[in-house]
């Protein structure tokens, strides 16, 4: 599931929330003599200038003898914001807890300015903070702001998002309820209050709170992103679909929102499609690694192993410890016959994660395709070990018994299959073909006969059936199965 996004939304946003916050308790400039117009000119700079020109204007904002305490702390403050949109975390830190020690106290007229202004400082510091990892100070910088102000609505939203990055779910929810109730009319915190609900599975109130969030703000193309993926997780590919393209056509340079169509395209059969959005995410971003692994994974369905391999080493590159594009491309080296490839990158995939029952009934089938059957045993074993459940994997391992003539444990292992799967014609016929082989006509007969009631067109057991009649001398049902194996030979 996605990874909570709102932080990043929040940084880009940063130079406005700054500026507005400081509107109302700047000091106003009555521009009446020179030295008033220059720090009027240089203050409107200072809050809604391109950054590196904001920089440049605050810089001199701050230096003027003529600035009261109160402009500069506001300066520096700004100054800050400017850089985080320039992605200079450091430099912000330092201006704005510059802007913290130099804002004075306020007059007896105007007691709350100091708590305000102090309070946006500290929740654009701890934004700052969190772009750098350093998350426990960015949450005692939120921390600070809602106890200066305790209704300033996106200190509870960044707070919010802090204990979302964090797994501690309940706060998270906690503080973007307390942040709508403070301010219902902003979409961004019923954005991420979504984000929360649906990765923890709460898919429907995931919903409700994007629909709330792209109510505000229909132009928010995160928080349509966001409900695409909700429908795609909910199996609603229509929806899911209509929503990316939505958001695509607000900001068509959006790769994550590429990389989910192409998957929801891909699950609606259309192979095409998803291959165009997948190279788009990788227009807009050549080294998505994510993209890669789908494209890669696009490539293989279509049986152009070769493509795939190439896609999943590129994305190897850029993320070594990336386990899907490791495992798939084993996968792909397994279909081209590198057996030998394929083993090592399923062991480099549980290297990294021993955990992946899946992973090694991949390996298990690449040493068996090798010859190797006592390491295919192995593997299996580990993989029922991991996944009890799993009929497929007793199946295969039965195979791999029988190979070794241990047709016992064959037989326990395909009954265990055929219980945990009753639909599985396959184990079926497989035990067949043993009791077959034991001269056990009877219950060869029994098992084919299950695995033709489960697939009726299966021409090959109706033959299996045929043999085991003429074992047992049944001529006739034995010639009206080889009949019905001939009349289904010749349908495909």
């Amino acid at each position: 599931m996605k990874q909570p996004s709102f932080l990043a939304v929040a940084l880009a946003a940063l130079p406005l929330t700054s500026a507005q916050a400081f509107t109302n308790s700047a000091q106003r400039w009555g521009a009446h003599t020179a030295s008033e117009q220059r720090l009027a000119k240089l203050d409107q700079a200072c809050r809604t200038g391109e950054p590196r020109a904001a920089v440049l204007a605050c810089a001199q904002l701050v230096a003027d003898r003529d600035a009261t305490a109160r402009v500069r702390a506001i300066a520096y403050s700004d100054r800050g914001a400017a850089h985080v949109a320039l992605g200079e975390a450091a430099q912000a830190i330092e201006d704005f807890t510059t802007a913290l020690q130099l804002d004075p106290s306020d007059p007896p007229s105007q007691l709350d300015q100091k708590s305000t202004i102090d309070a946006s400082i500290h929740l654009d510091r701890g934004l700052a903070y969190a772009s750098r990892g350093e998350q426990a100070k960015a949450r005692q910088d939120y921390d600070e702001a809602i106890r200066l102000n305790p209704k300033l609505a996106d200190a509870y939203r960044d707070r919010a998002a802090a204990f979302a990055n964090a797994g501690d779910t309940a706060r998270a929810l906690a503080d973007y309820s307390q942040a709508i109730q403070l301010d219902p009319a902003a979409g961004g915190a019923y954005r991420g209050r979504g984000e929360t609900y649906a990765n923890t599975g709460d898919l429907q109130r995931a919903v409700a709170d994007y629909d709330e969030a792209i109510r505000r703000d229909p132009t928010d193309a995160v928080a349509l992103d966001d409900r695409s993926r909700a429908y795609k997780a909910l199996g609603k590919l229509a929806e899911a679909a209509a929503d990316e393209r939505a958001a695509l056509a607000l900001n068509s340079q959006l790769g994550a929102a590429h990389l989910n169509l192409g998957e929801v395209y891909s699950a609606q059969g259309q192979s095409d499609a998803a291959m165009a959005q997948y190279d788009a995410a990788l227009k807009a971003d050549p080294k998505y690694a994510h993209a890669l692994v789908a494209r890669g994974d696009a490539f293989a369905a279509r049986g152009s192993n070769d493509k795939a391999v190439a896609d999943y080493d590129a994305a190897l590159k850029l993320d070594p410890n990336l386990t899907a594009a490791l495992n798939n491309r084993g996968l792909a080296h397994m279909a081209l016959g590198g057996y030998a490839l394929a083993i090592a990158d399923f062991s480099a995939t549980l290297a990294r994660d021993g955990r992946l029952a899946a992973v090694y009934g991949n390996r298990a089938r690449a040493y068996s395709l090798s010859g190797d059957t006592v390491h295919a045993i192995a593997d299996y074993s580990t993989q029922i070990g991991l996944a009890p459940q799993d009929a497929k994997a007793f199946a295969a391992r039965a195979v791999e018994y029988h190979r070794l003539n241990d047709d016992p444990r064959a037989l326990a292992d395909l009954s265990t299959a055929i219980q945990l799967d009753p639909r599985d014609a396959q184990a079926y016929r497989a035990r067949g073909l043993i009791y077959y082989r034991q001269n056990d006509n009877r219950r060869a007969i029994a098992d084919f006969s299950d695995a033709i009631r489960i697939d009726p067109q299966a021409a090959a057991v109706f033959r299996d059936r045929s043999r085991a009649y003429a074992a047992a001398g049944d001529d006739r049902r034995a010639s009206a199965d080889d009949a019905m194996a001939e009349r289904l030979a010749g349908q495909h």
